[in-house]
């Protein structure tokens, strides 16, 4: 009942830090969570042997509870296990176990008795929220030690931006130029003459002390400066750990994860060997100068269409404009080049510099028209979470009066509003893929289709003209079935080569799209700021339990594929071959059941969920639950220390209890429900204690 599942409140929420049980409680409660605290639950009702077996060792029950609690895999295993399957000797034997393991440590004085947690977990829990620094940086009224060292990101960026210049003012040191002069016997003769103050010669004692301050310089800063912040990272462990991505995220972000150099290094070299003809004699003549822009130019523009480094998200959108970028470039120099070099006619010279100011003017229109759009994606995405803070607290939001602020906010949202259709892709022209493990398909479908709307009799009439702008901006803001489709494509060819490739594995998992599919599903149950050695273990739990509840259909985007890859990336190779093996498994060990069986669903619509009944408090007491309310007072009772954290634990575990009604299909961005809610609270319903032996 349910004062067997709150007997031990403070066993619930053990380990759990304030702020995730702020989440907890504000958000929907994850499947992992609730499995947790089913586990915890169910184990508490053999407390007799766990408090024996603790006392016996002298350490804490709750640690103990809370680890045997997790060396089950389910809540379904440790219920058929110890409860209907009636091993108790066994589940003594891994109290007993555990209380040595727990014991262990405390004898050699290296951990304390209250603490469970693991060294992701330490890490995680000693590194400052980024959301609560000023501008992800600074936090309020620090010492001068901490300034400094939240400084760090702000030295490493002013030092690459300072870069170039001193680059080529370095170089200009060395640029020496061939003047003629005439010599004392009135012979003309050339001599290399410093380019920056032709009074020095090249070379001479003069400008040898210059050469070496030169060369001090080039070593230190242009060449220093990028090597340093180059092993700096490579030497990290876990490079989008919140803090590593607070001091570098500048360099690394919006790379693929094993292109994360890309920045550091290859431009540097882009930007060096630019300057390198620019301000020095490494090439003499000024038109071999011009000659050497333009394959410069398609070098770097040809090793960025091998690797193409940037993340894939949004259809590649990054690669895209870095590539017409480097196109306007290599155009620009070539085009300056054939005019100077070549010096064709008034005609000739007209029309190629005609040509040449309507690609910058496109350039300039594409890249600003893109940077519009995304602006406004960003924007509408904090407007959707303004509105669904509105609709948690109406009150709130009655209670404030009209003023110039809320003018002003209501003619921003007016004009976003009003922009958003001519930026951002409409309804019929998002695709997603609906699917779910009991489907025998994966089905392509528009998020017009999942909302059931029809197209009204005045778009139906709209006139060719504005159809044909519809495809326009469609083509230049990378939108429509087509793109879309592509990106779907794309995003599982690349998983493909990511297992067959950067993984080098033999052999491709027999359900390829089905195990890509349950790991973006799953993915987002994973705050994005855990640790690199938590995430491979959460995600397998995650994608487990998904895989065994019962599931209606879902709906993915093609960046959540993405996203999945590249999060599955990040993990390294062995831990993300062992993760992709074990949902394999539970995959084919999932359809061996009845409830799974694939041959059991043959259409490819998926089936509407059944709508389960909505329970109350009576109906529950009725079925002999006790679900009173709990009043603060009941639960200051219980947990003396944390009144307020085992309340709120108390709160959302009977939300997620009580409320328990028929799932809708899901959007991408939409709260994700668990799978596993009401299996378990059967689960902890019919479990009944058992005597213990006595020894």
């Amino acid at each position: 009942n349910w004062d067997a599942f709150t007997a031990k409140p403070e066993l619930l929420v053990w380990g759990m830090t304030p702020e995730s049980l702020q989440e907890t409680a504000t958000q929907q409660l994850s499947p992992s969570e609730l499995e947790t605290f089913a586990k915890r639950a169910l184990v508490w009702k053999h407390r007799a042997i766990v408090q024996e077996e603790a006392e016996l060792a002298d350490v804490d029950p709750l640690e103990v509870a809370a680890k045997v609690a997790d060396s089950y895999d389910s809540a379904a295993d440790l219920y058929q296990r110890v409860f209907a399957g009636e091993q108790t000797e066994a589940f003594t034997a891994l109290c007993r176990a555990t209380c040595d393991a727990v014991r262990r440590p405390l004898l050699q004085g290296s951990h304390s008795k209250h603490t469970l947690v693991t060294e992701g977990q330490l890490m995680s829990r000693t590194t400052v929220d980024i959301e609560t620094l000023d501008f992800g940086l600074f936090s309020s009224r620090p010492l001068p030690r901490r300034l400094f060292v939240e400084c760090i990101p702000v030295f490493w960026v002013m030092l690459l931006s300072m870069w170039p210049t001193l680059l080529s003012n370095f170089l200009k040191l060395l640029w020496c130029v061939p003047i003629l002069e005439d010599n004392d016997a009135g012979i003309t003769i050339t001599k290399q003459r410093l380019k920056p103050d032709p009074e020095l010669i090249c070379w001479s004692r003069d400008h040898f002390l210059v050469a070496i301050m030169c060369f001090i310089g080039l070593s230190v800063w242009c060449l220093g400066v990028p090597i340093l912040l180059y092993l700096n990272i490579w030497a990290m462990k876990d490079r989008q750990s919140p803090d590593n991505n607070r001091k570098y995220g500048f360099f690394i972000q919006g790379y693929e994860p094993q292109f994360w150099w890309w920045d550091i290094i290859v431009k540097r070299l882009d930007v060096g060997t630019m300057n390198l003809v620019t301000y020095t004699s490494l090439a003499a003549d000024e038109k071999a100068k011009l000659l050497l822009f333009p394959i410069l130019s398609g070098c770097q523009l040809g090793i960025f269409s091998w690797y193409k480094p940037f993340t894939e998200a949004q259809g590649r959108i990054l690669d895209v404009l870095e590539m017409t970028l480097l196109i306007t470039r290599f155009s620009l120099f070539s085009v300056v080049s054939i005019i100077l070099i070549f010096n064709p006619s008034t005609t000739v010279t007209m029309v190629l510099a005609g040509s040449l100011v309507s690609l910058m003017a496109f350039t300039c229109a594409f890249f600003g028209l893109h940077i519009v759009a995304q602006f406004l994606r960003g924007a509408a995405e904090d407007m959707a979470q303004e509105k669904k803070e509105q609709e948690k607290s109406p009150k709130k939001n009655k209670k404030e009066g009209k003023s110039m602020a809320n003018l002003a906010v209501s003619i921003k949202n007016f004009a976003i509003h009003t922009a958003l259709p001519f930026f951002l892709p409409s309804d019929d022209e998002k695709f997603l893929l609906q699917w779910s493990p009991q489907m025998t398909d994966v089905e392509v479908v528009s998020a017009a289709q999942i909302k059931a709307e029809q197209v009204s009799a005045r778009r139906r009439r709209c006139t060719r003209l504005v159809s044909v702008c519809k495809q326009l901006r469609a083509l230049v803001l990378r939108l429509g079935p087509s793109v879309e489709r592509q990106n779907f494509a794309k995003a599982i060819s690349e998983f493909s080569a990511l297992w067959l490739d950067s993984f080098d594995q033999a052999t491709l998992p027999i359900d390829t799209i089905y195990v890509l599919l349950i790991l973006a599903e799953t993915s987002g149950y994973i705050p994005t700021q855990t640790p690199l050695a938590e995430t491979a273990s959460q995600w397998h739990h995650h994608a487990r339990s998904f895989i065994h509840g019962e599931q209606h259909g879902k709906f993915l985007s093609a960046d959540n594929l993405v996203e999945a890859r590249v999060r599955l990336l990040k993990l390294g190779a062995e831990d993300a071959v062992n993760l992709v093996t074990k949902v394999q498994q539970d995959l084919l060990a999932s359809r061996k059941t009845p409830s799974h069986d694939s041959h059991a669903v043959l259409d490819k619509e998926p089936k509407s969920p059944k709508a389960l009944p909505s329970v109350s408090f009576a109906s529950l007491a009725t079925a002999g639950w006790d679900a009173s309310p709990l009043s603060l007072d009941k639960v200051k009772d219980w947990a003396p220390e944390k009144p307020m954290m085992v309340e709120m634990a108390m709160q959302t575990v009977q939300s997620s209890f009580v409320k328990k009604t028929a799932a809708p299909l899901q959007l991408p961005g939409e709260p994700r429900e668990g799978p596993v809610a009401s299996k378990l609270q059967v689960e902890v319903h019919d479990a009944e204690p058992k005597a213990p032996e006595t020894k």
